[in-house]
C-alpha cells in the first residue's frame, strides 16, 4: 500500500510538456522548374475484337492523368453441376485505361490498358484471361492513334 502511494505521489509530480508545434522556416523550390501547363482531351474508343468494351472522353494535363475502370460480376445463366452452392462460378469482365501526358521535347501520352474477360464457353467452364499493354505514343492536334494488344484488343485515341 504505502509503495502505491509513494508511485501515485510521484506521477503527480511529473508534468509532460507537449511536442513542439513544426514551423517551416522555408520552403524548397522545385528542382526543375515546371512548363507550361497543357490540357488534352481524347476520344477514347476501346475493342475487343469486334466488342466495344468503352468509349467515351478522358482529359489529361501535365499535372494529371486520367482512367477508367469498369468491372462487372455476375452470376452464371444456370447451375453449375461442378460447383457446391454455386460459389466460385461467375461471369467477370474487367477493363482498366489510363493515360498520362509527359511534356518532354515532344508531348507523348502514356498508355496503360488491361481487360479480363472470361473464357468462352459460359461460367461454369470457368476460369479468365487478361490482356494487358503498356505504350508510349507522340500526340498532335487532331490525330488518331491506334495501339493494337494482344487477342484482339484497341484502343483508338482521336485528339480534338
Amino acid at each position: 500500500m504505502t509503495n502505491a502511494i509513494l508511485w501515485l505521489v510521484t506521477m503527480q509530480a511529473v508534468t509532460i510538456a507537449p511536442p513542439p508545434v513544426y514551423v517551416p522556416s522555408h520552403t524548397y523550390p522545385l528542382s526543375t522548374p515546371r512548363g507550361p501547363f497543357r490540357t488534352v482531351t481524347f476520344d477514347v474508343e476501346v475493342r475487343g475484337g469486334n466488342q466495344l468494351l468503352w468509349s467515351g472522353a478522358m482529359r489529361v494535363s501535365t499535372d494529371a492523368g486520367a482512367s477508367v475502370d469498369r468491372r462487372q460480376s455476375d452470376a452464371p445463366a444456370e447451375r453449375c453441376p461442378s460447383t457446391e452452392r454455386g460459389y466460385g462460378s461467375s461471369e467477370r469482365d474487367a477493363l482498366s485505361l489510363s493515360l498520362s501526358m509527359r511534356d518532354s521535347p515532344a508531348m507523348v501520352v502514356a498508355v496503360r490498358g488491361s481487360w479480363e474477360r472470361r473464357v468462352d464457353g459460359g461460367a461454369c467452364e470457368g476460369g479468365t484471361r487478361t490482356i494487358s499493354f503498356s505504350d508510349t505514343v507522340p500526340i498532335a492536334p487532331g490525330s488518331v492513334t491506334m495501339i493494337k494488344g494482344d487477342g484482339g484488343l484497341t484502343v483508338t485515341l482521336r485528339q480534338r
